[in-house]
């Protein structure tokens, strides 16, 4: 039997032991050969639970293009990609660009996945994307922010393509592929710290930049210039 664990805070042993029928559950832990998580932090939380050596950490992993664009190839844009949802910080992310990047004019942001007729999922709530709406509506930003709904994966690609950073500040990640693929297209990620899993991922001020609780300012000029 072999398990595969994907979120802290969801699907780890330190949550699924505060859950109903978790005695049931152990029953069959005890009997689980190998345990499959994204990241080293997964697998730190989960050996409190489970002999460490059967937990093999297996990161994601993502399709790089034969071309990465470079500078010349971007346009004055930004993007959040994931689902509308409080965990994930979409209004965060929006706020972000309007405080540090919406005055100059030339700037858009793209708001890229699902924020409403998803049947079973309990993170999307009406409430919460109607806040991002009211959000971009009070700003009078409605032509510069753009959600996009879902997409392909080859218009999201696009999008990382012309896309100048990810702006991604998710309160918990198993191991976010959003940033993977925003790297994998030449999109500098500007993100949270997500637990520590992201320092797995990227060096802060290097490949990205990672923020605290204060949201500093990251200029233009050093996303440029992290852009080859």
């Amino acid at each position: 039997m072999i398990l595969k664990t994907t979120l802290y805070s969801d699907d780890d042993f330190a949550t699924l032991t505060r859950k109903n029928a978790w005695r049931i559950k152990y029953f069959f832990i005890k009997r689980i050969h190998k345990i499959v998580v994204p990241s080293e932090k997964l697998r730190e939380f989960n050996s409190r639970y489970i002999d460490i050596r059967k937990i093999e950490v297996i990161p994601n992993g993502v399709v790089v293009p034969d071309n990465c664009s470079g500078l010349e190839d971007k346009e004055n844009a930004f993007c959040y990609v994931g689902l509308v949802c409080e965990r994930k910080r979409t209004y965060e992310s929006i706020k972000y660009f309007i405080n540090n990047y919406s005055e100059d004019l030339t700037s858009k942001m793209y708001i890229v996945g699902p924020y409403k007729n998803l049947d079973n999922n309990f993170e999307l709530t009406e409430d919460y994307v109607n806040k991002c709406f009211r959000l971009v509506r009070e700003n009078k930003l409605e032509n510069r922010i753009i959600f996009t709904g879902l997409l392909s994966k080859e218009d999201v690609q696009k999008i990382f393509i012309k896309c100048k950073a990810l702006l991604f500040f998710s309160v918990r990640e198993g191991m976010p592929n959003v940033v993977l693929e925003a790297m994998a297209n030449n999109c500098v990620p500007i993100t949270s710290e997500m637990d520590g899993v992201i320092r797995e991922i990227f060096e802060d001020k290097k490949q990205g930049f990672i923020l605290d609780g204060d949201f500093e300012k990251i200029n233009i000029s050093l996303i440029d210039r992290a852009l080859p």
